[in-house]
């Protein structure tokens, strides 16, 4: 059985891939940095979401456990976790999991993050860019007491 902090973090990061493909300041937004940047539209936003799933991860996994079944968290808590921790620290909790091997995407972007080549390095860098660059218009919009229950039921878009 997967554990529910695994499955409440891919709740959350389903609602804010979702908010961000309804939204069309931030979908244009992105789709200016996929040609910029030379990136497949839909591997970068598969990506993308997979890294704000771990960054959840990451941040409900330091903090003491409320609700089992938690599905929000502040955003400019997770945007916090993005900008102010390392790969390392960031994948250390979901990496050491028995879940993490059934987690191909997160595997896939732990490999990314290592930054082995300059590629890797430079597409981390641009996956984070991108996180934190939403999260901080998502917050200007929405407040800086949004959560990612509040992307539900947007007042923006």
């Amino acid at each position: 059985m997967e554990d529910p902090l695994v499955q409440s973090c891919q709740e959350i990061s389903k609602t804010i891939r979702e908010y961000i493909e309804n939204d069309n300041d931030l979908s244009s937004w992105l789709h200016t940095r996929y040609a910029s940047w030379e990136v497949v539209p839909a591997g970068f936003l598969r990506r993308l979401s997979t890294l704000l799933f771990v960054a959840c991860h990451a941040l409900l996994s330091s903090q003491p456990e409320e609700e089992p079944g938690r599905t929000g968290i502040p955003l400019a808590s997770l945007k916090e976790t993005l900008g102010e921790n390392s790969p390392a620290q960031i994948f250390a909790v979901l990496h050491s999991s028995p879940d993490f091997d059934d987690l191909t995407d997160a595997q896939e972007l732990w490999i990314i993050s290592t930054g082995v080549t300059n590629v890797r390095a430079l597409y981390w860098s641009r996956l984070r860019h991108a996180a934190t660059e939403i999260l901080t218009k998502i917050l200007a919009w929405e407040g800086p007491d949004c959560s990612t229950e509040d992307l539900v039921h947007p007042e923006h878009s």
